[in-house]
Order: C-alpha cells, then structure tokens, then sequence
C-alpha cells in the first residue's frame, strides 16, 4: 500500500484494503455505484476485509488515483453515516408507519 495512503496503484487500478469491521458490504458496494460514472468497482471479502478494486476509464497518475480515492473514501463516510441514522431512527419510522397504515383504512380492525 502506498505510505501516505491506503490504496495500492498497479496497472492503472487501485486496490483499497478496508476493514470489515469498520465498513459493511452494503456501504461499499452503494459507494462503488455512486462512483460508476468514473471507475468500476469490484468488491471481495477476504477474511476481516473487503478488497475494493477501482478501475477508471483512463489509465491513473498518482494524483488522479488519490483523488478518486479521496472521493470513494468521502461518499463510503456517508454511506456509513446514513446507515448508522437509519439503525438509530428504525424504531421511529415504523412507529409512524403503523400509524400512518392505522387511519389509511387499508388495514382492517378486529
């Protein structure tokens, strides 16, 4: 992995060692599609890790890598924290839910 930065750049791709303990798949993988439009993504879990493998359209210099990279590790941020509020506000939404589903007279009372 490169010293500064935790992404390896080889043959115009970067490979990012992230921690399954820090990220889940599902953040990831949202990641890699909300970045589609510049790189294609490959995901792999190998033991406590997921090896993410970005492949841009054009071959990479190390600025561009660390830019891309830069971008992927911001929007995985916030795919984090968007995770994190929905496990928080679960309970919150299906309290309105049922709520809502209670007077819309689609559920039928006993």
């Amino acid at each position: 992995m490169h010293s500064d930065w935790p992404f390896e750049l080889t043959d115009g791709s970067i490979r990012l060692r992230l921690s399954a303990t820090n990220y889940s798949e599902s953040a990831i993988q949202k990641t890699a599609y909300r970045l589609a439009r510049k790189c294609a993504a490959h995901v792999a879990p190998e033991d406590d890790w997921f090896m993410v493998t970005l492949v841009a359209e054009r071959r990479l210099d190390a600025d561009s890598a660390r830019q891309l990279v830069t971008d992927f590790l911001r929007q995985l941020n916030d795919e984090l924290l968007r995770e994190r509020i929905g496990e928080q506000t679960k309970g919150v939404r299906e309290l309105l839910l049922a709520h809502a589903f209670s007077r819309s007279g689609l559920v039928e009372r006993e």
